[in-house]
């Protein structure tokens, strides 16, 4: 009887041993068929190219090359932005500061990139409270202390008549761009907003804007195309706008003293406006440079009072990210400077980080999704079918990343974070190469 018991219990340990030993050389085997299809890229070999896989549960690192260099991240430093905004703004967006003192309505902005952008019109509550407000006085715009410049540092100066590169400002409208298009009936190019109809110059060589100035001119158009132009921002062309938005009159007061605006800080109320969560997944799925240069500024406004991005870059890495030996050169919310240098390793360790500390569902909807939405919604899945691949993409002349999750088909959730740079021509081979390669995880990795 007990030499019976000694052997089930002998079964049962192999058994079990045998299983342990299976799903380890499964994983293994699907770790050594990743680097694989990886080493043996001929697209990879062709940019210096950094990758980096590990499981978004335990941190083990399944798969790593070059992922401790310093890569031109574009676009996916967007992925910073994002996780210092969770954790400093609240449920919704602050768009307009404001005080009825002697009579009059003072306001200044709060940095809101969502304020009379068409995109949002449902949600303007500013607008209906500034153009219903009960007050005989004038509304008095006093333009806010900022502390940054209207471009970031290492932003290309002939991207500026293009609208992935608007103005930053402390109190955005309408996105910071007028848009064009053709009047088919009067032939004849027209503008909304409105206001800048009267800038149109016909003297003007191009198409788009006047370096210095908000005169802009069209020589050759599509008929049914819609531009977008961005426009030279400023305290007076703000309350222009503002008046000739609201129909009442607004006037341009002094700028507030910065150590008046902290003294009587109580007596500012704060109008809020959209939930941040719609403002994420627009900055994240249409890789929008001002929306994420705005909620960068907003976030800093929130953390340390003072509408001062390079402070909240700099709080960020020291008190928000994980600690690390190769911390980033962040010098910007977009990506668009070519100054910001950040390893696939750090990046992961953030995505990493969100992971454990949001909710699953909440933080994959923040994502472009494969397949489905966003910048990669032809890419890494097949409409109609559930995505697998949730991430930020990040392109510019020479540059593609591609960072954020995979879950297999296993269940398993893994973080990656692809970055390509010091590439000439098209980065389609390299998208057709990644999507090889994450369907390739997505099949096989099992554990």
């Amino acid at each position: 009887m007990m030499l019976r018991c000694y052997a089930i219990a002998l079964l049962c340990f192999t058994v079990a041993a045998c299983s342990r030993n299976l799903s380890g050389r499964t994983s293994s085997a699907a770790a050594r068929r990743i680097a694989m299809a990886y080493d043996t890229s001929r697209v990879f070999s062709q940019s210096f190219t950094g990758f980096h896989l590990q499981d978004a549960e335990t941190g083990e690192v399944i798969l790593s090359r070059n992922s401790d260099h310093y890569f031109t991240p574009a676009s996916n430093i967007k992925i910073l932005t994002l996780a210092t905004c969770l954790a400093v703004l609240g449920d919704s967006i602050p768009t307009l500061r404001y005080w009825e003192k002697q009579g009059g309505l003072y306001i200044m902005g709060a940095g809101d990139p969502t304020f009379l952008h068409e995109r949002f019109e449902a949600w303007q509550p500013a607008r209906h409270f500034l153009k219903n407000y009960p007050t005989e006085g004038l509304i008095i715009y006093t333009s806010e202390p900022t502390f940054f410049k209207k471009y970031g540092d290492g932003w290309a100066w002939d991207d500026a008549q293009y609208d992935y590169q608007a103005e930053r400002s402390g109190f955005p409208l309408y996105g910071n761009c007028f848009w064009v298009e053709l009047n088919p009936e009067k032939f004849q190019y027209e503008a909304q907003p409105a206001y800048f109809n009267r800038l149109y110059n016909t003297g003007l060589f191009g198409n788009g804007r006047a370096e210095n100035n908000n005169e802009w001119a069209i020589s050759y158009y599509k008929p049914a195309e819609k531009r977008y132009i961005p426009f030279r921002t400023g305290p007076q062309l703000v309350a222009d706008l503002l008046q000739d938005t609201l129909r009442r009159p607004v006037a341009l007061g002094a700028p507030v003293d910065i150590t008046e605006k902290l003294q009587e800080e109580p007596i500012w109320k704060t109008l809020y406006a959209c939930p941040v969560d719609t403002v994420y997944k627009w900055m994240m799925y249409e890789s929008d440079n001002l929306f994420a240069e705005q909620l960068l500024i907003m976030a800093a406004e929130r953390k340390i009072r003072l509408l001062k991005p390079d402070s909240m870059i700099q709080v960020a890495i020291k008190e928000i990210f994980p600690k690390s030996a190769q911390p980033p050169r962040w010098v910007d919310g977009s990506g668009l400077s070519r100054y910001n240098l950040v390893t696939p390793r750090y990046l992961s360790q953030v995505l990493q980080q969100l992971y454990q500390k949001h909710d699953k569902t909440r933080l994959f909807s923040l994502f472009p999704a494969g397949g489905m939405r966003g910048t990669i919604q032809n890419w890494y899945g097949a409409p109609g079918e559930k995505p697998f691949v949730f991430a930020k993409t990040g392109s510019m002349s020479g540059v593609h990343c591609l960072s954020g999750y995979i879950v297999t088909d296993s269940g398993k959730t893994l973080i990656f974070s692809f970055m390509h740079n010091n590439f000439v021509g098209s980065n389609r081979p390299w998208k057709i190469e990644m999507q090889r390669l994450l369907q390739e995880i997505s099949d096989h990795y099992i554990r």
